[in-house]
């Protein structure tokens, strides 16, 4: 039910969401469809309050009036369709007509948000009431009926409102016991028809306003989500990674947690090791056998495509060598996100690793040099390094959280050129079968330059990055050179700890 959901909301958005108790006050033409829409986007918890029963005049607008539910209350028709929906649900159902003593009946404590969808003036004032007595956020809905354009709802504070008949009386109320701070959806379309005895409605409009309420309090609760979180971004780079070695190491000694990391090529490698909380590891794991042929060679391309032997690198060191702790980093709730790039499409992807016995193979795949390593295919797909698409996956990042420190590995200044035309002709050779990995590949200097312009520019990111150019290339076996590297990625984070810590903390 949620995988779709993942890619836009992100994990821990939906995570939020299964730990979210909602109450719908109204489970009219508008409220019956803020559950639709809550329950299908995974909310784990409802109070659901209605003191009716379903009739034929419902069927033209609400979603819970069926034929086969004539004449059924209608919290006991809505308990029934949101377990059909998501059977692990919970659900506290209340008959009632709200009024001030009524409201009494309802259990405030463990609501996170309460949605006021009924019509009636004093009842609405008795939920928001109850509702900010609680400090509980709260939503209400004006009038949805004798409309026709559903393009005019707005929800804003109720001092902003305007044109609607039932927001005008609800902001007056409101005033007058000065309570302050309440959200509405109200629509600026003059009422259709001036006289009559009903209030006439269509299928089409309290709809709108349903799923407009459910994805105002999913987007309100996803950006706090965001607000809460603070993750980590690390480039790649091949042995400049052993930079980045050192700047996690002199930040494990402080315990500096983040929510979640995003690793591209040897950042995913060294970010592995930081999120086991292995001092030192990312930084052997790079250099200790790196004049080794069977780890890193000429040879090894020839004989396995792989100019860093995978299974030496990815498998031997892990293992036997160097050992990884599984468990810690399993026990970790900081995940590692891989960044890979999907050859077939040219984009980059973000693989979450859970079981790092197995999810090393999107950590290789992230660190695939092209021209240097072969595709690395994986449940059917074959991917290169996360570099080519996402050198510095900030923008992803971001997706779920308000702030990021980026570790760079490349000085202040630096600017990424355009691939020189032998090695460009090379490329389009080699990966001829690939159009859209070729056109990444020559747009790539244009992209990082950009995304590095945008973070410079973000008040909400802070870069570590070397205090100097590095003296060592990605390929680079001069274990006195990395040492100096990895010593000066410790040094920077220790220089610019004190900032950095205020950054997070503020």
């Amino acid at each position: 039910m949620e995988e779709r959901s993942i890619p836009i909301l992100g994990e821990e958005t939906i995570d939020a969401l299964k730990h979210t108790h909602i109450a719908i006050f109204g489970l009219g033409g508008v409220g019956g469809y803020v559950v639709e829409a809550l329950a299908r986007q995974g909310v784990g918890c409802f109070s659901i309050i209605d003191f009716d029963v379903i009739q034929p005049s419902n069927k033209n607008r609400q979603i819970l009036a069926l034929e086969s539910t004539m004449g059924h209350p209608k919290t006991e028709v809505c308990q029934n369709r949101i377990l059909e929906i998501n059977p692990a649900a919970k659900i506290y159902l209340y008959n009632l007509r709200i009024d001030e003593e009524t409201i009494e009946q309802i259990d405030f404590l463990t609501i996170d948000y309460v949605v006021d969808c009924i019509d009636d003036v004093a009842g609405k004032i008795a939920i928001i009431k109850r509702a900010k007595e609680f400090g509980k956020k709260v939503i209400s809905c004006c009038g949805t009926a004798n409309k026709l354009d559903p393009s005019k709802f707005q929800i804003k504070d109720i001092s902003k409102t305007s044109v609607c008949p039932l927001a005008k009386k609800l902001r007056l109320e409101l005033k007058k016991l000065e309570i302050t701070g309440v959200d509405v959806l109200f629509s600026t379309e003059e009422p259709v028809v001036k006289v009559s005895d009903t209030l006439p409605t269509v299928s089409f409009v309290p709809s709108v306003a349903g799923l407009l309420l459910a994805g105002h309090i999913i987007l309100s609760l996803q950006q706090e989500v965001k607000n809460n979180r603070t993750h980590l971004v690390l480039e790649g780079g091949g042995l400049k990674g052993v930079y980045t070695a050192g700047v996690l190491d002199y930040l494990l000694e402080q315990n500096v947690e983040f929510d979640a990391v995003y690793g591209v090529s040897a950042g995913a490698c060294v970010g592995a090791s930081f999120i086991s909380k292995q001092k030192t590891r990312g930084y052997h794991s790079l250099v200790d056998y790196i004049n080794d042929p069977a780890c890193a060679s000429k040879r090894s391309l020839t004989k396995t495509g792989n100019y860093f032997n995978k299974e030496f690198v990815y498998y031997k060191i892990p293992n036997e060598l160097i050992p990884y702790d599984f468990d810690a980093a399993h026990q970790n709730p900081c995940k590692l996100y891989a960044t890979v790039t999907n050859v077939e499409t040219g984009k980059a992807e973000y693989y979450p690793c859970l079981d790092y016995r197995k999810d090393i193979e999107y950590i290789c795949a992230s660190s695939s040099l092209p021209m240097l390593a072969e595709i690395q295919w994986i449940n059917g797909k074959g991917y290169l390094d996360g570099g080519i698409a996402d050198s510095i996956p900030y923008l992803e990042a971001k997706k779920n959280a308000k702030k990021c420190v980026v570790v760079l590995t490349k000085h202040k200044g630096y600017l990424c050129h355009k691939q020189n035309p032998i090695l460009s002709k090379a490329i389009q050779l080699k990966y001829r079968k690939y159009p859209k990995l070729i056109k990444t590949l020559e747009q790539r200097h244009t992209q990082y330059n950009k995304i590095q312009s945008l973070m410079e520019q973000d008040k909400n990111v802070f870069i570590l990055r070397p205090s100097k150019a590095l003296d060592i290339d990605r390929l680079e076996k001069d274990k006195k050179k990395l040492e100096a590297t990895y010593q000066l990625g410790y040094e920077d984070a220790k220089a610019n700890f004190e900032e950095l810590k205020k950054f997070i903390e503020n």
